[in-house]
């Protein structure tokens, strides 16, 4: 009994979860309030408090749970192949990640998010996971990675922001249903980045 409670109790936090993502495209994240959220639900702000002391712990939870499901990926990665098909798959994994969130993420929130130094670190946590994944599954094994001098931590920063600007073009281009004059192929873009990261190391 007491564990069917403990998963009614987690469907329902889940459920303010979904709706309060919800509500933050639809009208804003400062635009929606506690009383929005929970009509929408049919439950009382009792019933919110008991789940969450704030919308913000809301939006932290969510981040929290997305740094969660990126970790995961990480892991279900297949880290044994050649860097270069690694990092193609770091590619397609990070960009389809970040577009499933980009939909439900209203623009005028990004703004906004970024002015809270919570949600700060919360995003620099996910991209030192990140960065650090690269440096060890990308960068220390392509060929004269281990050359003295070169700052591989630095090597895998670069790669980061250039893939982030990568997925980032293409998931802005695709859900703003722009059409670019010049598109590469991501394989293309793979292929220039290794190709620097390659000439860089010799």
């Amino acid at each position: 009994m007491g564990r069917l409670s403990a998963e009614k109790k987690k469907a329902k936090k889940e459920r303010i979860i979904e709706k309060s993502m919800e509500l933050f495209k639809e009208n804003g994240y400062h635009a929606t309030k506690v009383e929005e959220i929970t009509k929408a639900l049919g439950i009382s702000k009792g019933n919110f408090y008991t789940y969450f002391n704030s919308k913000e712990e809301v939006l932290y939870e969510i981040l929290g749970i997305m740094k969660e499901q990126r970790i995961d990926l990480l892991h279900e990665m297949d880290v044994d192949k050649d860097p270069k098909e690694v990092l193609r798959d770091f590619a397609e994994s990070h960009r389809h990640f970040f577009l499933k969130y980009l939909k439900r993420v209203n623009l005028q929130n990004i703004e906004v998010f970024l002015k809270d130094k919570k949600i700060i670190v919360h995003i620099e946590e996910i991209q030192d996971i990140l960065i650090e994944f690269l440096q060890k599954n990308v960068v220390e094994r392509m060929e004269g990675s281990k050359n003295k001098g070169y700052n591989l931590r630095f090597i895998a920063e670069f790669i980061f922001i250039s893939m982030k600007g990568l997925f980032l073009d293409t998931c802005f281009t695709e859900e703003l249903e722009l059409k670019k004059k010049y598109e590469m192929t991501m394989e293309e873009k793979i292929e220039q980045i290794t190709e620097f990261i390659n000439n860089t190391l010799k």
